[in-house]
């Protein structure tokens, strides 16, 4: 657990991890930036709600992240990842039943 005012812990799901290795190195480096932005700046972030979900996008170029974060505990769950024009079709699992609950590894 990071100490407050530190960055959120980032808790990937499989389907996260699988979508998060797929595009190039360059991108990945990209999109993990805004990830770690974001998990340093958790409870002042604007967070963008997804309309009918529990759940937040953020975009990075043609990639949209899902995920939702625990403020309290200071952990943001990383949920899936695609591009912008995927990214509208259904979530299989809503963020509270975020079953796959595993550290992210050094990306």
């Amino acid at each position: 657990m990071n100490g407050s005012g530190g960055a959120a812990t980032q808790i990937c799901s499989h389907r996260f991890d699988r979508c998060f290795f797929a595009p190039p190195s360059q991108v990945q480096e990209r999109i993990q930036q805004r990830i770690d932005d974001l998990g340093r700046d958790l409870r002042s972030f604007s967070h963008q709600r997804m309309q009918g979900l529990e759940a937040f996008r953020l975009r990075v170029g043609d990639y949209r992240v899902i995920y939702q974060f625990d403020s309290q505990k200071n952990e943001l769950y990383l949920i899936a990842m695609s591009t912008r024009r995927r990214s509208t079709e259904p979530i299989i699992f809503p963020p509270t039943a975020l079953r796959e609950r595993e550290l992210c590894s050094s990306l």
